[in-house]
């Protein structure tokens, strides 16, 4: 993956409730769409879990595939304050 998920991942921390609901047929062009369920703290300051509703979805926008996922991700580091 890239952009937001490049350099910011740590971990691929679970997928839940996988459940394929249409066809892929050779030819079809697909892409994901990810919506941010939950934004979760961790014990370190430097990262946080993520959760996400993830679909695949065909070039007709049909839902084709649709899971849960959880991801450890690395923080955005806090500006300091100018002295």
């Amino acid at each position: 993956l890239t952009g937001v998920f490049e350099g910011t991942t740590l971990a691929l921390l679970g997928m839940d409730r996988l459940r394929f609901t249409g066809a892929v047929k050779f030819g079809d062009t697909i892409h994901t769409e990810m919506t941010v369920r939950e934004v979760k703290e961790s014990s370190r300051p430097d990262r946080g879990t993520v959760l996400l509703d993830v679909a695949v979805k065909n070039q007709r926008g049909d839902t084709v595939a649709t899971w849960d996922q959880a991801v450890l991700m690395a923080k955005r580091p806090v500006a300091s304050s100018p002295r």
